[in-house]
């Protein structure tokens, strides 16, 4: 895969259609009137009205994004046509991306990029995703009510799924995954890779930023050149102070996010709880 610098992406940029309008603006210092960029397409009309929120560094386009989730905004590069899909396979298929649904790979893409109907083309790109249908399990017929566990701070609760027994790794672990049964553990740290880099439903943020006070640079940023431009110099002590304030910010708001979390997935849950009431002595079947 080939990576760009800040110049090659100003290039490519000034080549896309609907990108190099926006480059003449900035160009000009001045935009068209709503009479004149009424003939234009949606996309250039969609960016026309956002105006204020295209920012220009080092000659490539960002899109300004307020996220509320996030405690500063985030600049997200303009994806030009012609790199749109590979940035979705980039963010989607690769063991780092995990191959994760439809909401989580969104998020993923908005911790960067930016397009014109992003979401719509994610959407026909995961419904065509060959490896994700093929996965796509159908909802248990029986379910009981949702209980919710609290937790205020990292790793308050840890837990831990039980099964076996299972055919023994390489490495001495025991699980069963597919008809390898030797090397599956070699592939964990892209697996939790993937899963610690992506945005939780329930607290608004990704595991990295909730441990390190940080999102970690994913291969497509670095891809992308993106990485470059987040580096500086700084203080350690301030750097410090400034992480520990941000770990105090982005738990306060994971908390908040939690418990308004809790409560709609109980709510929406036990709408469809379908309980099933047992004596001691009953015969039952066991699911195997």
């Amino acid at each position: 895969m080939q990576t760009f610098s800040s110049q090659q992406l100003s290039a490519a940029q000034k080549e896309d259609t609907v990108l190099s309008i926006l480059h003449s603006w900035k160009e000009a210092g001045s935009l068209p009137t709503k009479d004149e960029v009424v003939i234009e397409s949606p996309a250039v009309r969609k960016y026309w009205l956002c105006w204020p929120q295209i920012e220009l560094h080092q000659g490539v386009l960002y899109y300004r994004w307020e996220n509320v989730y996030s405690l500063k905004p985030s600049l997200l590069l303009l994806v030009l046509a012609l790199l749109q899909m590979e940035v979705m396979q980039a963010c989607h298929d690769p063991p780092l991306s995990g191959h994760l649904g439809e909401t989580k790979t969104l998020q993923r893409l908005r911790q960067s990029f930016h397009w014109y109907g992003m979401g719509s083309d994610l959407h026909k790109y995961i419904q065509q995703c060959p490896q994700c249908k093929g996965l796509k399990l159908s909802s248990p017929s029986k379910r009981a009510k949702l209980q919710s566990y609290q937790a205020g701070a990292p790793m308050d609760r840890l837990h831990l799924d039980t099964l076996g027994p299972f055919p023994i790794s390489s490495s001495g672990i025991r699980c069963y995954v597919d008809q390898n049964q030797k090397n599956w553990d070699e592939h964990l740290p892209l697996l939790t890779a993937a899963y610690r880099s992506a945005q939780n439903s329930s607290t608004g943020f990704s595991p990295n930023m909730l441990m390190l006070g940080r999102e970690v640079h994913q291969p497509q940023e670095l891809w992308l050149g993106l990485a470059e431009r987040t580096w500086s110099e700084r203080d350690p002590l301030e750097y410090a102070h400034d992480l520990e304030k941000t770990l105090g910010e982005v738990h306060d708001m994971a908390r908040q996010h939690l418990r308004g979390a809790q409560l709609r997935q109980k709510r929406t849950h036990d709408l469809r709880a379908k309980e099933c009431s047992y004596n001691i002595g009953d015969l039952v079947y066991v699911k195997d």
